[in-house]
């Protein structure tokens, strides 16, 4: 959840972590994207030691003193330009897809990169694009709807203060152990110190958020509500898997890395979600008093 310390800073510390990791599979695969992105370069690049300009003699072509360029399967690309070439390059031989979980989005993406690969007439264009919807994909939850929810027909004033109440109830009731972190500095702790059972203080956090998604799933909605309900739902889910993605990072990097990208969005979306609830309980009629549990939950200010 949140507390005193400044995000900014925790952001910053994380990046210059990122940036300062250890090379490994992670660090390898990004040079294995490199590759592909110069391969175009190099494809592009035409092989001028074969052109001579019209008119030059024999004498002053000699002094140029060539190198000669072996392409020694004929294939079109020089010896040297051979391991750069997208149908060159094969996971398996560089010991890439040995032991990577492929029930990760990290082991998923080696298993799509290695078989466009090995497809051999992909474009380096294509394979990025094709592995950029894959990512994509992977960042977008599934959303809860109507279906998921239990709704009310009954809108009066009493209902909507007693389901107001509840969403408060529902938002306290999972209190964190006294000495919880926020989850981002407890996700630069253990890059800090390279310790993934530091992660392990992100269960609570992890269960709290899943705890009031479920909670909000099982309560009695008033129809005019129902739209407000679902995004406070949905926004709990989110930041539960948001954590969750931060609790395997050192097993699934690319999760970690796309759940971290959109983990502010979705802080924010928390916010908006609460207060756009009450606001509209509030435009309903409802005042809460002291005896109400809303009433230390949220303020409402015009």
């Amino acid at each position: 959840m949140v507390n005193n310390q400044s995000e900014g800073d925790v952001l910053t510390g994380i990046i210059t972590l990122y940036i300062g990791m250890r090379l490994d599979f992670r660090t390898i695969l990004a040079f294995i994207f490199g590759g592909v992105l110069l391969t175009g370069a190099f494809l592009l690049k035409p092989d001028r030691t074969n052109l001579h300009k019209e008119g030059t003699n024999d004498e002053s072509a000699a002094t140029r003193n060539f190198i000669p360029v072996k392409d020694s399967d004929n294939n079109g690309i020089p010896d040297w330009q051979e391991p750069f070439a997208v149908n060159t390059i094969n996971l398996d031989d560089l010991g890439m897809t040995s032991g990577v979980s492929t029930t990760t989005v990290t082991g998923q993406l080696v298993s799509s990169l290695a078989d466009y690969l090995a497809g051999g007439d992909n474009d380096p264009n294509s394979v990025l694009s094709l592995i950029g919807s894959e990512l994509m994909t992977s960042a977008v939850d599934s959303q809860y709807d109507d279906t998921d929810i239990n709704i009310s027909e009954d809108n009066s004033p009493a209902a909507l203060r007693n389901y107001g109440n509840q969403v408060a109830l529902i938002a306290n009731g999972y209190p964190l152990p006294a000495d919880t972190k926020n989850e981002m500095v407890i996700l630069n702790d253990a890059f800090l110190h390279d310790d993934p059972e530091a992660l392990e203080s992100l269960d609570p956090i992890i269960a709290s958020y899943e705890g009031m998604r479920d909670d909000m799933l099982e309560l009695s909605v008033p129809s005019s509500l129902k739209r407000e309900h679902l995004s406070l739902a949905n926004v709990y889910n989110a930041l539960a898997i948001d954590i969750q993605g931060f609790r395997y990072v050192f097993e699934d990097a690319i999760t970690s890395t796309l759940r971290f990208r959109r983990y502010p969005a979705d802080r924010s979306a928390l916010q908006a979600a609460i207060s756009n609830l009450y606001l509209k309980l509030h435009q309903s009629g409802i005042q809460w008093s002291d005896e109400d549990p809303a009433s230390s939950f949220v303020e409402v200010r015009l």
